[in-house]
């Protein structure tokens, strides 16, 4: 009797792991596909909102409870803005962007799509040192539009973002030198402007062109780079002539 009773318990035990780790793929395999459906959880929800013709289809990406702890660790109000900024985008209607929760951003990828700069006038310039508008603006002064528009910007901050999009297109110093005048964010913004003409004219000498309050360690550093990077530019045109 004892020995049947030790079989039997050793039978239990046995099959207790077997339901265990059937358990185990299970919740697995259920974790896996959940996953997968909540990837890119934003533009599977703004196709539905799109065959709907309804933004407000985004906003039922709250009913995905573990989207936030199971999958990309993003809380569900940032796939709702991204639904959103992606409708946006496919309607080309800067309207939905006031669904967003960033506006600027949302303002940003409309104007670029629809190549409207009018739209940047729809975010707000904002207190503090924000520079959107001014963003938004340089993704068109980079392509080439007059310069002369960073002047309908009133912040100091704004300008500069907008001007450091024109030196892209154009690596002019005088824009540097004459045009960022002032802001929060004025020295970030000057010598972001005299690196780009640097490396774009290979001119090192533009890096020490920073203003006083920039520590000298950072000039130096910046100097560093900026020659690395032209050695590296002119390295590669050589190789290029060579072949």
């Amino acid at each position: 009797m004892l020995k049947k009773f030790v079989l039997s318990s050793k039978f239990f035990y046995g099959l207790g792991i077997v339901v265990l780790i059937v358990a185990v793929f299970n919740v697995a395999f259920i974790l896996t596909h959940y996953l997968d459906y909540n990837t890119n959880v934003d533009n599977r929800v703004a196709k539905i909102a799109l065959a709907k013709n309804n933004p407000q289809e985004c906003s039922k990406i709250w009913s995905f409870p573990l989207l936030y702890i199971f999958n990309d660790m993003n809380p569900p109000e940032y796939h709702i803005n991204l639904c959103y900024v992606n409708v946006a985008v496919e309607t080309a209607n800067p309207e939905i962007c006031e669904h967003s929760t960033d506006k600027a951003y949302c303002f940003s990828e409309v104007a670029k799509v629809k190549n409207d700069i009018l739209i940047c006038d729809q975010i707000s310039e904002g207190e503090g040192g924000y520079q959107d508008r001014g963003r938004c603006y340089a993704l068109f002064t980079r392509k080439g539009i007059d310069k002369s528009v960073c002047e309908n910007l009133h912040d100091e901050d704004n300008k500069a973002s907008c001007y450091v999009g024109a030196v892209n297109f154009n690596p002019d110093r005088a824009i540097c030198d004459t045009k960022i005048i002032g802001g929060q964010y004025y020295s970030t913004n000057k010598s972001e402007c005299y690196w780009i003409v640097a490396i774009d004219t290979k001119d090192v000498s533009l890096c020490k062109n920073t203003i006083e309050s920039t520590p000298p360690k950072s000039k130096e550093i910046h100097c560093s780079v900026i020659q690395s990077l032209i050695l590296s530019s002119l390295n590669h045109v050589v190789i290029l002539l060579l072949m």
